[in-house]
């Protein structure tokens, strides 16, 4: 049963790790695509 549970903990900061992940790499990119964009209204 504390093995179930230990692998529940896991899995659950498993995804959470994904969806920071996957949020910084959207932010950055974001921040690219203004950059861009700034440049090329120059």
């Amino acid at each position: 049963m504390s093995w179930f549970k230990n692998y529940e903990l896991y899995t659950c900061n498993f995804f959470v790790l994904i969806l920071i992940k996957l949020m910084m790499w959207y932010i950055i990119n974001q921040n690219k695509s203004r950059g861009n964009y700034d440049e090329k209204n120059k």
